[in-house]
C-alpha cells in the first residue's frame, strides 16, 4: 500500500490570491485553484481504500466533463472575436473552479458514502 502524500487544508488559504487577478492581471485568477488544497487535505486524512479510489474516479470524471465544457466555451468565445482579457478571466476562474470541484466532489461521496 502506497503511502498517501500529506496535505495541510490550510494551503487553501493561498487561493485567495487569485483575488490579485481582479485588480492587475486576469491570469492571477488562476490561483483560485488553490482552494482545491483545502479539499485535498481533507482527504488525505482518510485511509485509501477502493471505496476512496472509486469516490477520486467518479469525482475526475464529473469535473473532466466540466473542464470539457470549458474549452468549448473558451472557443467558442475566442470565434466570436471576445477580448482576450476577458477570455483569459473567465478561463482561468473556470480552471481554478475545474481543480476545486474534483476533489471537493470526491469528499462529498467520501462522506456520503
Amino acid at each position: 500500500m502506497k503511502k498517501p502524500i500529506r496535505i495541510h487544508p490550510a494551503l487553501g488559504v493561498l487561493g485567495f490570491l487569485g483575488i490579485l487577478g481582479f485588480f492587475f492581471e486576469p491570469f492571477f485568477c488562476i490561483f483560485f485553484g488553490f482552494f482545491g488544497f483545502f479539499w485535498w487535505g481533507l482527504l488525505s486524512k482518510e485511509k485509501t481504500d477502493e471505496r476512496l479510489d472509486e469516490n477520486l474516479k467518479r469525482a475526475v470524471s464529473i469535473a473532466g466533463r466540466l473542464g470539457i465544457v470549458l474549452c468549448f466555451g473558451i472557443l467558442f468565445a475566442l470565434d466570436k472575436k471576445l477580448s482576450i482579457e476577458f477570455v483569459l478571466l473567465w478561463g482561468s476562474i473556470g480552471y481554478a473552479i475545474v481543480m476545486v470541484t474534483s476533489p471537493a466532489i470526491a469528499y462529498f461521496f467520501d462522506r456520503r458514502g
